[in-house]
This record gives C-alpha cells, structure tokens and sequence, in this order.
C-alpha cells in the first residue's frame, strides 16, 4: 500500500509516494525526476488551460502575450477577494491550485501498473504560520482535485520526520528550507520523539532571484561581445525566457563543474556564446548567500535567542540550497556546527510527508489556552502537552454570575512559556459574547476542539437560549508534535 505526501510549494509542487518497505517514488514533472513548477498558463480568451509546469515556467515572458501566466498561488490563498477573469470564468487561487494538484494526480496516474491505486488522499505540508484561510483554501483546492487531505504537517517537521535518524542527537536542530522562490527558517526543538518549533522566519528571496540575476550578467555580456546597449528588458520575451533557462542550466551545471559555456543559436537575432566560471557566478550569487546568511543569524539569535554554539546541526533542504559554494559561504562567515545536506533536498518536505501519511504522527498542545473567569482566576481548556484528537470536543459548563443579557466570554493564555501554574500573567487573546436569558448562575455551555485544519474552535450558549449558537476560532495555538513510531 502506498501513502502519498505533498509539498505544495510557492515556486515548485511535489508528490512522493510512500510504502510501509521503505520504497518511495517521485512525482513532479512528467517524465523526469524534477519537482513541478507552480505555474499554470491559462489561455485569455477561452479559459483553457494551455500548460502547466516546466513548459509554462519556461515560456512564460513569451506565453504573456495570449495566456495569463498565473504562478506563486500559493500566497494568494489567503486572500478572497483576488481573482480573475479569464475567457468564460472566474478564476479563484484554489482553482489554480487544483489544477497544480490534478497535474501532480495526472502525472501519478501515467505511472500506474497493474493493481496499484491512485492517489485520493494524502498530507499536504504547510509553512509555518499558514493561516486557517490558507489551510481550508489548499482543502477545498485538493477536493477539486479529487484528493482528501488526510493531514497537514509543517514543513520544517516534514523535513524533521524525513531525516529524524540523521538529526535527532541534537536537542536544537535548525532547519533552512532554500527553495525557488522563497526562504524560511526554523529553529526546532527535539525533545525524544517530540518536535517543537520554537522559532521561525521567512523572506521572499529564492532560486528565482539567482537565475534573473545570471540571466541579466549574460545579456550583458552578449551585449558588451556586439558592441550594442540593449537593455535585458528592451529583447523580445522569448529570449527573455530562453536566457532565464540558460542561466538555471548554468548554474545547476556549474554545481559539478568550474566552467559552462552557454550557447544560444539565436539570441535577438544573431548566435551567442557566453563562456562562465564557477567564481564569476559565486561572484554574482554573494550578495544572495549573505543575504540568506543574515536571515538565518536573525532567526538564532533574534527569535530563537540562542547562540550557534546552541544549534547542533543545520538541516538544508529545497533546491535552491544544492547552491555550490553555499556551504563555504556559511563556514566562512561564523556557522560552527554540521552542516546536513541531503542529495535529494528538493523532494524532503514531500517525502516527509509521505512518511507522515505511512505513519501518522500525533499533535500535542504547546501551550495552555482557557478562560479567564470572573474572580480573576484562570479555567484551562486546552493544556501544554495534552495529545490532540481531531474534531474530538469537551464540554465545559459555567454559570452566569449576574443578572444580564450577554455572557461574555474571556479567551486568554499564559505569557511566556512556563505555563500558568508558575505565575505567569495572563494574555487576552479574544471575546466570545453569548445572548443570556438574565438570570444569575444562569447555566452557560462551551464546547471546545480541534478541527483538521488545526484550528481551535469554541461554540458557546446558554442553556435558556440554545438556538442562539456563536462560535469563535483561534489559529495560533502552538504545537509540538510527537513522531510516528519507526521514523
């Protein structure tokens, strides 16, 4: 039996399939063993879908003339209001999204033999901080696909749960997951089988950035070799998008090699040879490698507020992270521990994710939440390392201290990360009102649980009045979680 993980990514999608052996399978762009880009080109007048992936990432700047070229949808998700009118319909981010999801379906189904199953569900990983609108978008768009999402795993405990073996003597590991078009960080916390993620921090700066950058250098140089000014941006689209390639082949080749030569049969209207070397592209890509160096040394000191001393390893994965001379770069500028970089870092999020739909793990509250009552005192509803049972509710009942028409509810949380019981002021982190009937120590009922979208919700009334239901959400309740057995 095979379980599937996806890693729905801002600049590239990827599916691994998962069997109890250990045996996994890549799936991303048809045919070869590269994730799937997360661009789909849409065509203006009729709505069909005319590519997505590779060949719409590729040609985009040439495909802008008669397609819209919709990528990094995975941002948008969050948001309502956006949208677009393309040909007969209206196209929502989950639409785009689903037809990223159905292509990485089509592309596992091409694959299948005799008695093997296709994919109908699976775990999706999200970036830390992904809002409940985002999570219930990335459902509803893997429904239209025709795939339940079984779970969702952060992405650094993805990565965690793929290379746990490799990682788990250290109680701090930091996880720098490098990808296309973003990079976020993490500072994690093993404690046993246990992951906390007790800092984060993300920016928008990726491989995209790289190979813009080596593109432009090589116009230059085309340029300079003509004796002629043209601006990168003054050439016709489809060089545009034939040099963007050009510099992505460059640089993934010059990850083995000290040169590359670049070769253009036709580059706005004659041939073209740009010859590169390792140290001119290093040369090129430092201001990005510093740039990704300070972001890492904010999230240790700034947000974890720990030393390097403190963090025993460095997790990189995404593809961007394959960058040579990364490591030097890192080793040069201060970073003292191991560095572990898988070969296959570009597909780790996924594959621990297929682990987690092999092997489901548990979610353990990482903080306290209740109610701040009346006398001041504080009433848990949810408490630090309680284990989380999706959808699995408790009920609490109180009664109404006076005469009045409204209940209102107090959400708070212990500050800090001691807990309550050491004495620690309580925060506010939201009202519930509830219509009373206006009887003292009239009955009050609250039910409180965690839904699939690892959303706390409470649903509150009185018991005089139990038609009048309200309901409040919390999206920022911490969790550690507890690994599947065998990882």
């Amino acid at each position: 039996m095979e379980s599937f993980g996806i890693d729905f990514g801002t600049t590239n999608s990827a599916a691994v399939g998962w069997s109890l052996r250990g045996a996994e399978r890549y799936f991303g762009c048809r045919g070869i063993k590269r994730p799937l880009p997360s661009v789909v080109a849409i065509h203006k007048l009729t709505g069909e879908v005319h590519s997505i992936g590779l060949e719409a990432k590729d040609h985009r700047e040439n495909l802008g003339a008669h397609y819209e070229v919709i990528s990094s949808v995975k941002a948008l998700l969050s948001n309502p209001d956006t949208s677009w009118t393309i040909g007969p319909r209206v196209w929502k981010p989950e639409h785009v999204a689903a037809a990223i999801i159905k292509e990485l379906r089509r592309n596992i189904a091409s694959t299948l033999g005799p008695g093997e199953q296709l994919m109908n569900s699976a775990v999706f990983s999200i970036p830390v901080g992904c809002s409940m609108a985002q999570r219930r978008a990335l459902r509803r768009a893997a429904r239209l696909a025709e795939i339940e999402v079984t779970s969702f795993i952060s992405e650094p405990t993805a990565a965690l749960c793929r290379h746990f073996n490799e990682v788990h003597r250290w109680p701090k590991v930091a996880v720098f997951d490098w990808g296309g078009g973003t990079l976020d960080i993490s500072i994690v916390e093993i404690n046993g089988d246990v992951v906390s993620e007790i800092a984060t921090f993300g920016k928008h700066l990726g491989g995209d950035n790289l190979d813009h950058t080596l593109a432009e250098y090589l116009h230059g140089q085309i340029m300079l070799a003509r004796g002629a000014d043209t601006p990168f941006s003054g050439v016709k689209p489809e060089y545009r998008d034939l040099l963007v390639q050009r510099a992505e082949l460059a640089k993934i080749s010059l990850g083995q090699e000290d040169s590359f030569t670049v070769q253009l049969t036709d580059y706005a209207g004659s041939p073209a040879k740009v010859p590169i070397d390792l140290q001119t592209m290093l040369r090129l890509f430092e201001p990005f490698m510093a740039e990704a160096f300070q972001a890492f040394k904010h999230t240790v000191h700034d947000h974890a507020r720990c030393s390097f001393e403190e963090i025993g390893c460095l997790l990189m994965v995404g593809g961007t992270s394959k960058l040579r001379g990364l490591f030097d770069f890192f080793r040069s500028n201060g970073w003292p521990g191991l560095i572990n970089h898988p070969h296959d870092s570009d597909w780790s999020i996924a594959q621990g994710a297929a682990i987690n739909a092999s092997k489901p793990g548990t979610y353990i509250a990482g903080q306290d939440f209740g109610l701040a009552v009346s006398d001041g005192s504080y009433y848990p509803l949810i408490q630090d390392g309680q284990p989380i049972s999706v959808n699995d509710g408790q009920e609490h009942h109180f009664g109404l201290v006076e005469d009045a028409r409204e209940a209102r509810v107090v959400f708070v949380q212990p500050k800090g990360r001691r807990g309550y019981e050491n004495g620690n002021p309580l925060e506010t982190l939201g009202y519930l009102s509830l219509p009373a009937y206006g009887f003292s120590n009239e009955p009050i009922a609250l039910k409180t649980w965690v839904d699939e979208d690892l959303v706390v919700n409470v649903r509150g009334h009185s018991a005089r009045r139990e038609a009048q239901i309200r309901d409040w959400h919390y999206e920022k309740l911490r969790f550690r979680y507890k690994l599947p057995n065998g990882v």
